[in-house]
């Protein structure tokens, strides 16, 4: 009788073991994370990282001002804040592969027409359309597709997810001015073009499942994995929230400084007369301070909430677009540009506060709603170009950056969050 009993209790045990997830081993989340950072990338590596790079050419070929050629950049959000509600409703409901592989493909194609563009106005319509591609294949349907796969360490899994525009920021630089140099700007967006197609959009298509198979990743979703699928939010509850616009306004005031400063490096480094070589240098040294900054943001998430890194982004991107603004020394530009290099790390933050406060089955739209307020963030580089163009200097509009920044230090004070723990946690 305890024979039987024996072997029967060694019979549950090894059941009970084959059906448990390993603990060990790769976690297939983490090759979700590695192909979000590789759409992002593609998507905005040259069109949005290296855009700089171009102004000058652009300037020089077409003679359109460099305060009319950054409108691509708005014009390009505004297509994104229209379609940024309706990514994060797909992202909830659509197959991720066909929506990154889709957005890239457009991507590829847009690539191409910018290398035949004859005019100004024609950069900033083809970076219009291109709006629509990036919505569907980076920030919204990526950091949505992550947050299925993730409760515990969400924030970090979030902040590596982001990387793809810093990865891009930091390889890209040198290769992009050697490429103009060797090249020319038309066929550098062409051969781009060419690796979007052939090497990306192969990746995602066999590479993404849209969540872990059933018992996949207890260790990464605690109660969530086999929790059934709650309901989604509705748009009167998202806009109800006041934690929504307070995370809002506050990413949006930090946004600017990030934007004002990154899409005027060009221009800003040209006028203190450094070289191309400097230049590469200082903009990957403002990719690498994004990396530093996502990863570290999402740390200190997962740890202490979102409130006190948001708090702190805010006041970074302050001191270091003040800085660059108060005097003309390289060491006093290197500084500023890392502090305002780390402000990247404001996606990773939105994104993990919005997973916080409406969980998997709210976030993607959610998040696709939050993302509607980055247009007036695009607002920045133009309004700090016309300053330039109108004082001869770029501390005015770098002063109104920090000022900005300080705005969303206080608001990000006011975040009132309920921390989302995990069972076992």
């Amino acid at each position: 009788m305890h024979r039987r009993a024996r072997v029967r209790r060694k019979r549950m045990a090894g059941s009970v073991a084959a059906d448990a997830p390993r603990r060990g081993g790769w976690y297939y989340g983490w090759t979700i994370v590695g192909l979000g950072m590789l759409s992002q990338m593609a998507g905005l590596g040259l069109a949005l990282s290296s855009f700089t790079f171009f102004l000058q050419d652009w300037h020089r070929e077409f003679g359109t001002p460099l305060s009319t050629l950054e409108l691509s950049v708005t014009v390009f959000s505004l297509v994104c804040a229209v379609f940024c509600a309706l990514a994060g409703m797909a992202a909830d409901k659509l197959p991720a592969r066909w929506l990154l592989a889709g957005g890239v493909a457009l991507l590829a194609v847009l690539h191409v027409a910018v290398g035949f563009a004859t005019a100004g106005w024609q950069i900033i319509v083809i970076f219009g359309v291109m709006g629509v591609g990036v919505t569907f294949s980076s920030n919204i349907p990526c950091q949505a597709l992550v947050s299925r796969w993730f409760v515990r360490q969400r924030g970090m899994a979030l902040g590596i997810s982001a990387l793809g525009i810093n990865a891009a920021a930091v390889v890209l630089p040198p290769v992009v001015i050697w490429s103009v140099h060797s090249f020319g700007w038309r066929q550098t967006w062409e051969i781009y073009a060419g690796a979007m197609a052939v090497l990306v959009l192969p990746a995602l298509v066999f590479g993404v499942r849209d969540r872990p198979r059933p018992g996949e990743g207890a260790a990464y979703l605690g109660a969530e994995a086999d929790a059934p699928a709650a309901a989604a939010v509705s748009l009167k509850d998202i806009l109800t929230r006041p934690n929504f616009w307070i995370v809002g306004a506050a990413f949006l005031c930090v946004y600017c400084a990030s934007m004002g400063v990154g899409l005027n490096l060009g221009p800003l480094v040209k006028s203190r007369g450094l070289s191309d070589t400097t230049l590469a240098i200082l903009a990957s040294s403002l990719g690498a301070a994004d990396v530093v900054g996502k990863l570290g943001s999402g740390w200190l998430a997962d740890r202490f909430g979102n409130r006190l890194p948001l708090t702190l982004m805010c006041l970074i991107g302050a001191a270091g677009a003040a800085l660059i603004g108060a005097t003309q020394g390289m060491a006093a530009l290197v500084i500023g540009l890392l502090l305002v290099g780390a402000t990247g790390a404001i996606w990773t933050l939105l994104a993990s506060a919005t997973a916080t406060e409406f969980g998997q089955a709210g976030f993607g739209r959610a998040f696709g709603v939050i993302c509607t307020f980055t247009p007036f963030g695009s607002l920045a580089p133009p309004v700090v170009a016309w300053a330039k163009e109108q004082t001869s200097s770029f501390s005015v509009g770098l002063y109104g950056l920090a000022g900005l920044a300080l705005v969303g230090a206080l608001l990000s004070l006011l975040l009132k969050e309920r921390r989302a723990r995990p069972a076992g946690a």
